[in-house]
């Protein structure tokens, strides 16, 4: 009995000068590169991990697309601005491949981690909103540019040639795949299901796309049909990259650089907020 309270004592002793550990959130001053950079990584590789095509899938669409136009239609067409048809069409070709895979990589990221319950891994790690969106925004543009280039290679044989201005073409781009980055996180957020979303990039993208200046010239429209061509922000998009990559533009190129980098930046600003508050993530 003795030696036990006397274990007793010792044991009581010890606790009472043993240091005191308390639990606290680990605190991280500046930007978490680390965690910015495992989001950018996650991003990317689920991206290529889960589309086994993604690469080859938009480069074989614009390779039968320019076959076929050269097959059915050849030299029938005149040339648009002093370029041949093909020459015209293939940077619109490419920036729209580009920009379609950063709304898609981010839009489907949302979505998909919605249903599967993983976002919380996401919210929950030491990342405030701008790191966040800085992940999912520079995985979707790195997606984008490696679907963009494929496309340029392919249609080098059918016109696509070197940019004539290279610091323009890389505006373009990069603006481009961050605007359609950030669009695709801010439907993702807000759709709970696939057709949800679907609806978006139908109804939504889909029209901006095909009504952006890529097959043919504004020249060729009357008005109103001008006008609402010039209120479209991917027409500015593949007009500022068609220009950078032949020298031929529909519109002034400093409007363009100023509608896309004014789209870019009040998306920014919507989509920071949207995930500052957890839109319809947070329970």
């Amino acid at each position: 009995m003795m030696l036990l309270a006397e274990a007793s004592r010792e044991d009581t002793s010890r606790r009472r000068t043993a240091p005191k550990i308390t639990l606290a959130a680990r605190r991280i001053s500046g930007l978490n590169t680390l965690g910015v950079a495992t989001l950018i990584w996650r991003q990317v590789v689920a991206e290529f991990l889960a589309f086994k095509l993604v690469l080859l899938g938009p480069a074989l669409q614009a390779l039968l697309f320019a076959l076929v136009i050269s097959l059915a239609v050849g030299s029938r067409i005149a040339e648009i601005g002093g370029l041949p048809f093909l020459e015209f069409l293939a940077p619109g070709l490419v920036i729209a491949a580009a920009v379609q895979r950063s709304f898609e990589s981010t839009a489907f990221s949302m979505v998909h981690e919605k249903l599967e319950g993983t976002i919380a891994d996401v919210f929950g790690a030491p990342l405030n909103a701008g790191e966040i969106l800085t992940g999912y925004t520079i995985g979707a543009m790195v997606t984008g540019i490696c679907i963009g280039l494929p496309v340029w290679l392919v249609l080098l044989p059918f016109g696509a040639g070197l940019p004539v201005h290279v610091a323009v073409m890389v505006y373009f781009l990069l603006t481009g795949c961050v605007i359609l980055a950030l669009f695709g996180l801010i439907a993702g957020m807000q759709s709970h299901r696939w057709d949800s979303l679907a609806a978006k990039e139908t109804f939504v993208l889909a029209p901006l796309l095909f009504l952006s200046g890529s097959f043919f010239t504004i020249d060729a429209l009357d008005e109103p049909f001008r006008t609402m061509m010039m209120a479209n922000p991917v027409f500015h998009l593949v007009n500022g990259f068609r220009y950078a990559m032949t020298g031929y533009a529909d519109a002034p190129v400093w409007v363009s650089v100023t509608v896309v980098g004014g789209l870019a930046a009040i998306l920014c600003v919507v989509a920071l907020r949207l995930v500052a508050v957890g839109y319809k993530v947070k329970a």
